[in-house]
């Protein structure tokens, strides 16, 4: 006598499975019975799709079966819908001495054209499951193109009412999206935003945010109306929360990382005069005029608020370098230069590398500190590996800085053709050539009772590098 098992699987899909998980079992033992075959029992997966290989009652069935014994199923499509793996399975299964027997034509897979039969069936089911995901991705790529909502839970700032297609803003939340938007156009990092909001007990749709909620809502395209499908930015038809060129400031300042923008001639080199706070650099409303500003002042409310012209302060502080440089600073600054250089001079490739290992292992530290409701280091603990990261990264910036400074001043050369020159050369190397010879440039507050001097380039003081 023959010893059988069953095999009964369901997937989620009801509407088109033919026959119950019920009637599945009396088929089974109905054919056993009339085989005069030995029925130990029948194993089951409810709830499992054909494309799924992750199934445990096919996986106590493998663990049970021996050779010699007969695999009873109601179809061969029950073993799954893939065909590559199915034939796997199956061939598996013959080598290790195991039958397979299906309800539905009784085809015996020990014969030719038992074989061919079964692989019929299989390359039917794979197009069967083919087809059908070829129309869950049309039906998909018709509602992207409509702009209407395909479900799933909305974005921080708006809400979605079934079948009503179109996203709702929440003003509560969408406020908290135009902060966190207006912070970073200005030039706050992520992690300071993230403690800017705990500080204000402002919160996400699932309580506190952190390093991670933060990020995806200054990269999710849906606060313009917008959604990226099949890699093609596609319109929505609701409301926007940002304006277009705020939020294409922001995924650029994404993309380079870095916390200060360099797409100005100055960032990084202005300080303000009232408070010694970093100036950035912003815009007076669309097409207006563009002015570095005191960045303690706009951010934390401290200090007044010091600005100055980006086209005044830029003319002035290019003139003062062009008429400055001479063969003789040239040399000096060669000589700084040199006395910086290690010993032996390592391959700037090697010293990115390790830059960028030692500002991921920074990141890391970082959003585990303060992305977690509870720490797992403690205070004292973190700002020893955060001043440990730190300095390797300083000593790795500037061993960088060293050899890249020898490269500048080649170009510098001969100081007489500079100010020719200075009209080819490219923000970042403009940038590098005032990085060697300058060390900050000051802001002065106006006098009392004086008005336009955001345009008064005599507030500027130089600190030139000895």
């Amino acid at each position: 006598m023959k010893t059988a098992h069953g095999y009964v699987r369901v997937s989620r899909d009801r509407e088109h499975e033919k026959l119950s998980p019920v009637l599945q079992r009396r088929r089974i033992t109905d054919y056993c019975s009339a085989k005069g075959w030995r029925l130990v029992k029948v194993y089951e997966d409810i709830n499992i799709p054909g494309s799924s290989f992750d199934r445990p009652g096919w996986s106590v069935l493998m663990a049970e079966v021996k050779p010699g014994d007969v695999i009873v199923t109601n179809e061969f499509t029950r073993i799954g819908r893939n065909l590559r793996e199915s034939l796997i399975r199956i061939d598996d299964l013959h080598e290790g001495g195991v039958e397979i027997a299906s309800l539905e034509g009784e085809l015996d897979t020990t014969t030719a054209s038992g074989k061919v039969h079964l692989n019929m069936l299989l390359v039917l089911a794979q197009f069967e499951r083919d087809r059908m995901s070829e129309r869950f991705k049309q039906v998909h790529e018709q509602i992207a193109r409509q702009g209407t909502w395909c479900g799933g839970p909305p974005a921080l700032g708006y809400s979605y009412t079934s079948g009503a297609k179109v996203l709702e803003v929440e003003p509560a939340e969408a406020e908290t999206v135009r902060l966190i938007y207006s912070l970073r156009d200005r030039g706050w990092s992520i992690h300071s935003i993230v403690r800017h909001l705990a500080e204000q007990g402002i919160k996400g749709k699932r309580g506190r945010m952190n390093y991670t909620s933060v990020r995806s809502v200054l990269r999710n395209p849906v606060y313009v109306s917008k959604r990226l499908y099949a890699g093609e930015m596609l319109p929505m038809n609701h409301e926007s929360l940002i304006p277009e060129e705020i939020w294409k400031r922001v995924q650029a300042r994404n993309r380079r990382g870095a916390y200060i923008d360099r797409k100005y001639l100055l960032s990084g080199f202005l300080t303000c005069g009232d408070c010694g706070s970093p100036m950035v650099h912003q815009s007076q409303g669309p097409g207006g005029r563009q002015y570095y500003v005191c960045k303690g002042a706009i951010e934390y409310q401290q200090g007044r608020r010091i600005a100055i012209e980006e086209h005044c302060a830029d003319k002035w502080v290019t003139e003062r370098f062009l008429a400055r440089i001479d063969p003789a600073r040239l040399e000096a600054a060669e000589k700084r230069i040199q006395a910086r250089l290690p010993k032996q001079e390592p391959r700037l490739a090697e010293i990115r590398t390790r830059l960028e290992r030692t500002e991921a292992a920074l990141d890391r530290l970082l959003a585990d500190y303060y992305d977690s409701d509870i720490p797992p280091i403690t205070p004292e603990q973190f700002r020893d590996r955060n001043a440990k990261l730190s300095e390797r990264r300083d000593a790795l910036l500037a061993e960088a800085e060293s050899i890249r400074d020898v490269a500048t001043l080649d170009t510098l050369r001969p100081p007489k053709d500079l100010l020719g020159k200075w009209g080819i050369l490219n923000l970042d190397e403009k940038r590098e050539a005032l990085r060697l010879f300058i060390e900050r440039v000051t802001v002065l507050p106006c006098g009392p009772g004086k008005r336009g001097v955001a345009s008064d380039s005599s507030r500027l003081r130089v600190k030139w590098k000895k």
